[in-house]
Formats: structure tokens, C-alpha cells, sequence
């Protein structure tokens, strides 16, 4: 996890009771100038003689003095409800979902929309994902595109921090922002950055408008077929091509980005 992207949504940990802890194999003294410059407010713990890596059996196998990205949620009772050991980072929605599927609160209200039994963070696939960029990419008239500019070569230089920072001081300083704008300009942000192919949004686009016409209106057996046979085949295209189109380096900077302004238009 990003500890900006983190720190973006500390409030809502906060609001459910829940504490945040990081946990670093770098000496206290090393961390001090990075908590300043994100302007951390949880703790930052050193684990300098890696003894809690070695408990929890995290350490890297290739870089034998790190540990692997992970993650675990601890009730009052100090047991594990949730435990995540991967490659990629997960984002606080995702951390917040479980603590909320725990609590027995989640979905918090009944216009989410529907995620299966698991909680994840929207969006779930590259249908999703593909269909909100692709439909929802116009950048707001309110949001200056310039002003992305360092937030999009930070996350192109691979300093995520950095770009975290550098979006959400940018999103709260934009007046009269609308969760609208902020979905908005996180599927711009996905989109500039990581779809190259004209013809990933044009299957986006087939595939909301398929599913929107199944879903409409009173339609024969012939017409429910014909339609459900263009989304077999508009579903295979994404997933043949989800490589070379990017999809899941999209569907990262969506769901990130997307939640970072949301928080932003929230206040």
C-alpha cells in the first residue's frame, strides 16, 4: 500500500474506529523526512531488526532484506479477519470494505453496486473498469488538465507518493467539485495514461451499450440472443487483448485516483 494513498483516506478508518500502523525495516530516523513530506498522522513503526517480518514470515525472497508488500486487518482480540500478501499493493477502499464486511455493515447502502460475497474495490474486472473509461473520460470543465501534468509525470516516473500528493492538493483546491468530476477525471487519468488503442474504447463502449440494451425494455428470445452473443464476443475481444491494452495497469490508476477525488469532493 501507498502510504499517501493511505493517508488520503485516514478519516475514514478513523470514523470506523480503526487504527493504521506501518511498519518499516528502516531505522526511525530514516522515516522522519518521508512522514513530513507526506504529512503522515498514523504511526510509523521500525521494524530495523526485522524481527516482526520474520514472525509473519513476509521477508522478500529476491531482496532478502525487505519484505513483501502485505497487509493484515486485527480485531479487539488481536485475531486476523483479513490478510493480504502480494505483489500488488491494496488500495484503503479495499482495506475499508473488509473492515466493513466484518462489521457486518457492508454495503453501507443499498446504492452500491453489487460486488459479490467478496469486497473489493470498485472497479472489480476490466469490464468495469473499461466501460467507466471509456464511457466517463471527458476531463471536467472545472479541472484543468495543465495542472495534472505533475501528478501524471510523477506516475509515470514510478513515484506514487509523490503523485498521490501532488492529486489530491491539486483535487482540493478545485471549487465547486462534484463526485461527477472526480469519477471524471479519474477514468481521464486512466485513459491518458494507459490506453493507447482506439480500439479498447471502442470495445468499452460496445459493451456498456450491449449491456444497456439488455437491460432495457421487453425483447423476444431471438433479440435477448443476439444480444448476449455480441457481449460473449465483445468479452472475449477484452480479455484477448487486456495485455496489450493495458487493462490492468488501467484498472489500478482508476480505482486509485478514483477514490483519492471522491475524498476530495466529499470535503
Amino acid at each position: 500500500m501507498q502510504l499517501g494513498e493511505l493517508q488520503s483516506q485516514i478519516s475514514r478508518f478513523e470514523a470506523r474506529g480503526a487504527r493504521v500502523v506501518a511498519l518499516s525495516v528502516d531505522p526511525a530516523k530514516d522515516s522522519r523526512s518521508m512522514i513530513r513530506r507526506l504529512g503522515l498522522t498514523f504511526d510509523v513503526v521500525s521494524d530495523a531488526d526485522q524481527r516482526v517480518m520474520d514472525a509473519y514470515r513476509v521477508r522478500n525472497p529476491d531482496t532478502g532484506e525487505l519484505a513483501l508488500h502485505a497487509v493484515y486487518i486485527v480485531d479487539k482480540d488481536l485475531d486476523i479477519f483479513y490478510r493480504k500478501v502480494a505483489s500488488r499493493r491494496p488500495l484503503a477502499q479495499e482495506l475499508l470494505d473488509a473492515i466493513d464486511y466484518f462489521e457486518g455493515t457492508w454495503p453501507l447502502d443499498d446504492t452500491r453496486l453489487a460486488r459479490g460475497e467478496i469486497p473489493v474495490a470498485f472497479p472489480r474486472n476490466y469490464f468495469q473498469a473499461l466501460i467507466e473509461i471509456s464511457t466517463n473520460a471527458e476531463l471536467p470543465g472545472n479541472v484543468s488538465a495543465e495542472a495534472l501534468q505533475p501528478t501524471m509525470a510523477h506516475i509515470r516516473a514510478g513515484e506514487s507518493d509523490d503523485a498521490v500528493v501532488a492529486f489530491r492538493t491539486y483535487m482540493r483546491s478545485v471549487e465547486g467539485l462534484t463526485e461527477g468530476d472526480a469519477e471524471r477525471t479519474a477514468a481521464w487519468l486512466a485513459k491518458t495514461l494507459t490506453i493507447r488503442s482506439p480500439a479498447a474504447l471502442d470495445a468499452g463502449r460496445d459493451l456498456n451499450s450491449q449491456l444497456m440494451a439488455l437491460r432495457s425494455g421487453d425483447k423476444d428470445d431471438a433479440e435477448l440472443e443476439a444480444i448476449r452473443s455480441q457481449l460473449d464476443a465483445t468479452r472475449t475481444l477484452i480479455r484477448s487483448n487486456a495485455g496489450e491494452w493495458q487493462l490492468n495497469r488501467a484498472r489500478v490508476v482508476l480505482r486509485t485516483y478514483r477514490e483519492l477525488a471522491l475524498a476530495a469532493a466529499g470535503g
